[in-house]
């Protein structure tokens, strides 16, 4: 293949993303990636004849405006957005699959999910609407610092010193009550921050799980808060927000990889990068495991930091502190996701919640933060957990697309099921069973009506999507592994201490999610150096100046 300005690694959204904002300016873009589809984590997949499933990324909401703007693709995809994108299980759950008390339907509209809580706790509903509104003011104010590059302390310049300045104007204008209080609740517990706001059991214990999910910590763990800020800047409500698209997440991924080609960037699919060549001490390229070579100004990697900077680097190439840094960024995945092939659906006993689940509503299993934390609390000593926390959607409820005629697709994720537990079958074969037993307590008669179950593990992310660990945030996002930490301090504008060499996928600021953002931001990085040659200016930055970046 012929020279290019830029090699992207990885043609999942974030790398598709840059690579169409690189191609639009005119650069030479080729983007490599293993898989022979393009999307990455964005797949939908014929597990079974007639059966299409996501076998990675399932909810599709937070794609960042920006993105969506300047890429043109306002409408290309049709989003389903249940009226009702969580249905809460009681606690008091009986064998039969009666529920007492019912389920906690949280709809879109504010009002009357407060009076769906008022049945549980009069105090809690009237606590809703500041709730809600205190927890998008948080995302209002991190939405600010997402749309930053992260300004590394030791490190700052004139230049970076204007940037700071015009972040603290735009705070300004959220609010100062509102960036304090958003400062005050970064570090707290989701069991803290929920504590302050309710009572009632049920409530907590699905905020609690929408605040952790993806993540191998449990509600009572310190700065888990987090989680449920960083969703509200990326635009999901914190009782979860179940955007999915119609006909599969594939749809998405399409449209993407067509707006990277339409702008010129070519696609080397089925290609694994097995190095990132360095020549004169500047990325210069990349080899591929089949052995080609393609020769490139710049590298743009949007695989996890860990993996590029350990595996796809030469180390003796990086600061030994950054190498030290990148084996420490915590990769732990526990999650595991199912996809069931139904012959037909069971009453619950709930006729609200049977509407709710068959119009494409996500029915969680959290009914207390305790259950939450002890279902955390297996994974913890390294075990799996027997009474998951669990998330059911049955996706042909709102899309029948999805499955042959008559016959129905539930899609599923639980957690916690910590990567290299057990042996992969048994793995499968424990997670199934624990998934499923909480399933059949609200939909019984279920295992009857079961025609096939596909079991992805976080063993199966790493070797289909080369995620780390099997997590699937490319780095745990968690306040020592977010905003000028993410990945490290020396990476967290995009650019390596390698000259030439940028990360730019979940593993870097600001952080997972389908936004796009990271690849964006990265993509911006590196047209600034191939404007003005700075990206060699940076790699010749002093040591100690390097070191003290790597040390924050």
């Amino acid at each position: 293949m012929n020279g290019q300005d830029v090699v992207v690694i990885g043609a999942g959204h974030n790398g598709l993303v840059a690579a169409a904002l690189l191609a639009r300016s005119g650069l030479r873009v080729a983007v490599v990636d293993g898989r022979t589809e393009p999307g990455g984590c964005l797949v939908t997949e014929e597990l079974w004849p007639g059966y299409l499933v996501d076998t990675g990324t399932t909810r599709a909401v937070g794609l960042d405006p920006d993105v969506v703007r300047e890429l043109e693709i306002d409408g290309a995809v049709d989003l389903i957005r249940p009226e009702i994108p969580v249905a809460a299980l009681s606690g008091d759950a009986g064998a039969d699959g009666s529920h007492g008390g019912g389920a906690l339907l949280f709809h879109r509209d504010p009002e009357v999910t407060a009076r769906n809580i008022a049945r549980f706790s009069a105090r809690d509903a009237a606590r809703w609407p500041a709730f809600l509104e205190a927890v998008e003011n948080a995302g209002r104010v991190l939405r600010v610092l997402y749309r930053e590059v992260p300004l590394v302390p030791a490190g700052i310049r004139r230049t970076g010193l204007r940037h700071l300045i015009g972040a603290g104007v735009r705070l300004r204008r959220v609010g100062k009550k509102e960036a304090l209080e958003t400062t005050r609740m970064l570090p707290m517990s989701m069991e803290e921050l929920l504590a302050e706001w309710f009572e009632s059991d049920i409530v907590a214990g699905s905020l609690a799980a929408e605040g952790v999910a993806g993540i191998t910590l449990g509600p009572l763990g310190g700065a888990t808060a987090l989680g449920l800020l960083h969703g509200a800047a990326c635009g999901r409500s914190p009782a979860g927000s179940q955007w999915r698209v119609r006909g599969g997440m594939a749809r998405l991924a399409a449209v993407l990889a067509e707006r990277a080609t339409t702008a010129g960037a070519e696609l080397v699919t089925g290609s694994p990068v097995a190095e990132v060549l360095i020549s004169d001490g500047a990325a210069a390229g990349v080899r591929l495991v089949a052995g080609g070579e393609i020769a490139a100004r710049a590298v743009l990697s949007c695989a996890g930091p860990r993996h590029t900077l350990l595996n796809l680097v030469d180390p003796a190439q990086l600061p030994p502190d950054l190498a030290r840094s990148a084996a420490n960024i915590r990769c732990r995945g526990s999650l595991a996701t199912l996809a069931i092939a139904l012959d037909g659906l069971s009453a619950t006993g709930d006729p609200a919640l049977d509407a709710a689940f068959q119009s494409g509503t996500t029915v969680r299993a959290a009914p207390s933060i305790n259950y939450v934390e002890r279902a955390y609390d297996a994974a913890k000593y390294g075990g799996f957990s027997q009474s998951p926390v669990v998330d059911a959607t049955l996706v042909t409820g709102p899309d029948p697309s999805l499955a042959p005629p008559g016959m129905h697709l539930l899609s599923v994720s639980a957690q916690y099921f910590p990567h290299g537990a057990l042996e992969p079958d048994r793995a499968r074969e424990t997670a199934t069973q624990a998934v499923l037993g909480v399933l059949e307590r609200w939909m019984p008669g279920l295992h009857d009506r079961i025609r096939h179950v596909g079991v992805f593990m976080p063993e199966d992310f790493e070797a289909r999507f080369g995620m780390t660990g099997g997590d699937t945030q490319h780095g745990e996002l968690a306040l020592d592994q977010w905003f000028f930490m993410r990945p490290a301090g020396s990476c967290a504008q995009y650019r390596t201490p390698v000259p030439g060499l940028y990360l730019g996928g979940a593993g870097s600021h600001p952080g997972p999610g389908i936004t796009g953002r990271p690849g964006m931001m990265a993509a911006k990085a590196v047209l600034a150096d191939q404007r003005t040659g700075g990206s060699q200016n940076h790699g010749r930055r002093s040591r100690k100046y390097i070191q003290d970046c790597i040390l924050l």
